[in-house]
């Protein structure tokens, strides 16, 4: 084809068949989950009431109001949803920001890879436990602080 003018079309365009009223398709509306999965939510949602009303404050942040249950081993990992051990409380901008910077994340222990293993907690990766005792020690002092914090304690 010549560079040049642009593309003209010279007859109109026409439908070579009216278009009719017809009958309308039948659809048959999807249903938003399975029977098995909605009852898993029902679950989830008592769980998510309980915990928001636990934690109160962000766990990321320590300054907003938590509005929002994460959990740091997503389910398309594999996490379980009603499991409260694998479930942290979030304010929007923290659980926004998880998901929207997911190496670093990843790097603060806030998402987990599927592959890592976890801390005896079970909600945390294994590189928060403590090597001395395996312990977690985002969930609290471990076993091998408290006994050193009460050695330093008590005299000789």
């Amino acid at each position: 084809m010549k560079p040049g003018k642009p593309l003209r079309r010279y007859a109109r365009l026409e439908r070579s068949t009216p278009l009719t009223g017809g009958t309308p398709l039948k659809r048959t509306p999807l249903r938003a989950r399975s029977k098995k999965q909605e009852a898993k939510y029902r679950i989830r949602r008592g769980l998510v009431a309980e915990l928001l009303a636990e934690r109160p404050v962000c766990e990321r942040c320590h300054m907003a109001r938590s509005t929002d249950v994460h959990e740091p081993r997503m389910r398309s990992r594999g996490a379980d949803i009603t499991d409260r051990r694998e479930c942290v409380c979030l304010c929007r901008d923290c659980h926004n920001h998880v998901h929207a910077h997911p190496a670093e994340a990843t790097r603060e222990g806030w998402l987990i890879p599927s592959w890592e293993d976890l801390a005896e907690c079970g909600a945390h990766p294994a590189s928060a436990a403590c090597p001395g005792c395996t312990a977690c020690k985002r969930c609290g002092p471990c076993g091998c602080e408290l006994v050193a914090g009460w050695q330093q304690r008590t005299p000789a």
